[in-house]
């Protein structure tokens, strides 16, 4: 192999790392600057800062000290800011009190005597009405509260800020040791289900796994609470995975755990997966929950299903698109309910998902390539800004690209137990997000596929582990949402509702332009908010099998396919809203969403691209070891 191909592809990595660190540094680190400038602050008035400005976290911390846990908050004054407008703005921010909507149209006319209430009084005018009301507090000329009766004594405030910084550092070790709990189980028994695999790929894929099934345990355990979440049922659920250890404590005593960590081989992998992690953790907590789907969404469900049960907390919190599935709610309410999400302790799932998915890429790359390439590959993979970000952001969409990634790189290895554990893999896909059944049942299929070589009974056994558990998880969570959901939510059926206007022959032809020329455009941008460098590897790898008359191999090959039909997947789904009658056109959709959405898609191209040029360009480290625990 010549020397100048080789060249070209070292050169490529040096650059986007180069490239994608530097978008890094000038994106957070003024992000850090003033989380360590607040860092006494509590997780609310962090995160009101970071969302709305620190005026807005200012009135926010006095209603907050200024009204009773149990007296309700009415908002809605037109005249006022707009993250005062509606209780969803405003929810998470002013938890554990619950909000309502002020209607009338001489506001603030809906504060009734009887029961305590207090309305949120947001602009000059009306705080001008009712200046020198004994029921009226004020907090500047223009914001103040007014209650229903006198203004009550507050004894203590859920905002409670932090003395030191060593304080708020300590504030990661509990629930950090709460989440070694949770996953450690699922880590000791994927090293024994796929002994063929190292300990990276073992600690990803135990790392998912454990959070996932820990939400589904939860949700269980949630059937006998009659849907009250508590730190008890979040213990109970901790403990289950350990009785199943302690049962299979024999056969787990007999591997060789003294050479599966092999530091001198994985320390680099190690050392790059922490920095990352430690980096993203701070900023994740220290930002809070101050993203638009995160408070609007995300944990705004999470903190309802915390205040007032399973049912109540997905209905009335937040705003509600779809039937969404319960993962990331039920593992942020079991973190709130155990902690009070003062650091917020439960945005700490999302770096350590992004840890799982750093580790499950450098395994897979070193069984492949060998332990330098594998280093690399992990540092471009954990330096791309946009997946970064999503590290440190309370969205599932990591999470769902973690399951999708993982289902694909353990079912492909074609090692013992692996179509088992991709099958559970696409289960907590599904688990996830919304498209995550259609992603795991397309994964699904796609691994089959790849197993159709096998003799008749292998295949029978591979055909149930893939699609047995993921056929039972659609029947009960078809039975399961309509019960959960109040109302089914206006993109519910979007897909086969406007299929019908396509199958007619209406194609909006300038809308699936936009949607397809978007999806390339940004593929390849090299903006701060996008991929990086990481799609360039595609490019690379494209043009190098083209002259060098190098094709991929049945792993890659799957991977790009997979890619390729997740890309498809979510642009079909952006180009269906494009005949709904929301009023909203399709650039909206694209422009607002479309970036995270293909997520799971871009990370598979990667991975095909970047283990293809190892290969290609003759790289890849031979002799790496396949097996590495023996009972």
């Amino acid at each position: 192999m010549k020397r100048k191909p080789r060249i070209l592809f070292v050169l490529l990595c040096v650059a986007v790392l180069a490239l994608q660190l530097s978008q890094l540094a000038a994106r957070f680190l003024p992000v850090a600057a003033q989380i360590r400038q607040d860092i006494g602050k509590s997780s609310a008035w962090r995160g009101a800062n970071f969302a709305f400005g620190r005026e807005a976290a200012a009135y926010l911390e006095f209603v907050n000290r200024s009204v009773p846990v149990d007296v309700p908050i009415l908002l809605g004054n037109p005249a006022g800011p707009e993250y005062l407008a509606r209780p969803v703005d405003a929810q998470i921010f002013l938890f554990p009190h619950h909000v309502y909507n002020c209607v009338s149209d001489q506001y603030p006319r809906c504060v009734t005597e009887g029961a305590l209430q207090a309305a949120l009084i947001t602009d000059a005018e009306t705080a001008a009405l009712v200046q020198g009301s004994p029921a009226y507090g004020a907090h500047t000329d223009d914001l103040g509260l007014l209650f229903s009766g006198d203004a009550p004594e507050v004894q203590h405030s859920t905002w409670r800020d932090y003395s030191s910084a060593a304080e708020f550092l300590f504030g990661y070790v509990p629930p950090l040791l709460l989440a070694l709990a949770i996953v450690a189980p699922a880590i000791l028994l994927a090293a024994f289900g796929l002994p063929k695999l190292n300990a990276p790929l073992h600690i990803g894929t135990g790392i998912a796994v454990g959070l996932g099934v820990h939400s589904l345990l939860v949700f269980l355990g949630l059937q006998f609470t009659a849907g009250v979440i508590s730190g008890g049922l979040v213990i109970a659920c901790v403990v289950l995975p350990w009785i199943l250890v302690v049962l299979l404590r024999r056969p787990l005593l007999a591997l060789n755990w003294g050479t599966w960590l092999d530091l001198p081989r994985y320390w680099p992998i190690y050392l790059t997966v922490v920095c990352f992690w430690g980096i993203a953790a701070f900023i994740g907590t220290g930002t809070a929950y101050s993203y638009v789907d995160e408070y609007l969404l995300w944990a705004a469900k999470s903190y309802g299903i915390v205040a007032e049960g399973l049912k109540t907390g997905l209905s009335g919190w937040g705003t509600f698109t779809t039937r969404y599935p319960l993962n990331i709610f039920l593992n942020i309410a079991g973190f709130a309910s155990l902690f009070g999400d003062r650091l917020p302790e439960s945005k700490l799932i999302f770096p350590v998902l992004y840890a799982a998915m750093l580790l499950m890429m450098g395994g897979w790359i070193q069984q492949r390539g060998g332990r330098t390439w594998a280093w690399v590959g992990v540092l471009i993979f954990a330096s791309s800004p946009l997946l970064f970000f999503h590290a440190t952001l309370g969205y599932a969409n990591l999470a769902l690209s973690v399951y999708s990634i993982g289902a694909l790189v353990i079912g492909l290895s074609r090692t013992k137990g692996a179509p088992m554990w991709a099958g559970i893999l696409l289960v907590l896909a599904a688990w996830t997000r919304p498209e995550g059944l259609t992603i795991s049942a397309m994964l699904g299929f796609l691994l089959f596929v790849s197993y159709w070589r096998l003799d008749k009974d292998k295949k029978a056994h591979t055909f149930l582990a893939i699609a047995l558990p993921l056929t039972l998880f659609v029947l009960a969570w078809s039975l399961v949402a309509p019960r959960l959901y109040a109302d089914a939510g206006f993109a519910e059926g979007l897909f086969t509702g406007n299929l019908r206007s396509l199958l007619s022959g209406h194609i909006n032809w300038n809308e699936l332009v936009f949607t397809i020329r978007w999806l390339f455009v940004y593929l390849f941008s090299l903006q701060p908010i996008a991929w990086g460098g990481l799609t360039l590897f595609l490019v690379l790898a494209a043009a190098a099998a083209l002259i060098m008359r190098a094709y991929p191999d049945a792993t890659e090959l799957a991977l790009l396919v997979a890619g390729v039909g997740v890309l498809a997947i979510i642009a079909g789904g952006y180009f269906m809203t494009s005949y709904a009658s929301d009023g909203q056109d399709v650039s909206w959709w694209v422009l607002t969403g479309m970036d995270r959405m293909i997520m799971p898609g871009v990370v598979m191209l990667w991975a095909a691209a970047f283990a293809g040029s190892l290969r290609i360009f003759g790289l890849a480290e031979p002799g790496e070891p396949r097996e590495t625990l023996s009972s």
